[in-house]
């Protein structure tokens, strides 16, 4: 076998040798409940670049959804309202927290979540990654994910942003 044989068909076998020695993947987590919908924030009073206490309404309308082992589950809400110290700076904040869904049915479906923000081309993505706690789909993963317009620093002078609102989705697995 010449010399360049060797080199080209040594690194191929240990390929294919290492593809039939490793592990088999862990299968994909089943896709078990998809929605759409709405996320409406308001801020009273607005959020400025000086931090305050602002209420905050945060409501999400989640509809039409779709449920594998749930099929009676076609639309949810959860609505938060509250006071937070807050500047413009925290809009665009990761952070983590807890969210009840209240379903069509009347069930809920507790989860905690981490938030991860993304600024692409004027648009933020806030993207909640978690575990249902307690409720219905209880101990499987949730992930969240709203596209807002990016805030501009002049959105924080004067009265301030006063509210925002975005598509999102919502998949449980």
């Amino acid at each position: 076998m010449s010399l360049l044989s060797r080199i080209l068909i040594v690194p191929l076998v240990t390929l294919v040798v290492a593809a039939l020695l490793a592990p088999a993947p862990a299968s994909a987590a089943v896709l078990d409940v998809t929605c759409t919908g709405l996320q409406t924030t308001t801020y009273t009073p607005g959020v400025t670049l000086t931090p305050q206490t602002v209420q905050v309404n945060l409501d999400r309308n989640f509809g039409p959804c779709v449920s594998l082992s749930q099929p009676a589950v076609l639309s949810g809400t959860s609505n938060v309202v509250g006071n937070a110290t807050l500047s413009c700076l925290d809009l665009l904040s990761p952070g983590d927290g807890t969210r009840t869904i209240t379903w069509n049915t009347g069930q809920t479906s507790t989860y905690t979540y981490t938030r991860q923000i993304i600024n692409l081309v004027g648009q933020t993505v806030r993207t909640e990654t978690g575990s249902i706690t307690s409720g219905l789909f209880a101990g499987k993963t949730v992930v969240q994910t709203t596209t807002l317009a990016t805030v501009q620093i002049t959105d924080c002078l004067g009265e301030g942003v006063t509210g925002n609102s975005g598509p999102m989705t919502l998949n449980i697995t």
